[in-house]
């Protein structure tokens, strides 16, 4: 799979994907091509075939303190168990490091096994349940702390 970054084109497809997997959000065409558009969002694409396989959205929420969140990361029911969730989570954390974030977080819901144990694989703890509710169940945050040698 090959992950590049995400043009407003591909916004109707990876907003289907979204919506999916995020029915709690609102993942149109227009609003995804807005966020594109913003300078604190990254939005990648996995392609594999010349077919999107999946997405991974990076949001910089803190610039000075380096603070960067998986918004949300996918992978389409056709393109699972081929490892391609792990890739763009990989993806994730060197993209975070060349930015030089000092902190990469998300959201996970409790029962999904699979995204947990990829995030733990690549060093990422869990904070334990999230202060509030998504569409009104609860999520577990979960935190990795990255180097940074611009902090003594």
């Amino acid at each position: 799979m090959r992950i590049e970054k995400a043009a407003e084109k591909d916004a109707e497809e990876i907003s289907r994907l979204i919506s999916e997997e995020f029915p709690y959000t609102e993942a149109t065409p227009e609003r995804l091509k807005s966020r594109i558009l913003r300078p604190v969002i990254r939005l990648f694409k996995g392609v594999e075939d010349g077919n999107i396989a999946g997405f991974i959205e990076l949001e910089c929420l803190d610039s000075v303190f380096g603070v960067w969140r998986i918004n949300g990361i996918a992978v389409k029911p056709e393109f699972r168990q081929r490892g391609f969730g792990e890739q763009l989570a990989e993806f994730a954390v060197d993209f975070a490091r060349k930015q030089k974030a000092t902190q990469l977080i998300l959201l996970v819901r409790p029962s999904n096994y699979v995204a947990k144990k990829i995030y733990k694989s690549l060093g990422f703890k869990s904070n334990n349940l999230w202060k509030s509710q998504i569409n009104g169940k609860k999520a577990e945050e979960w935190t990795l702390q990255l180097k940074n040698e611009f902090i003594a």
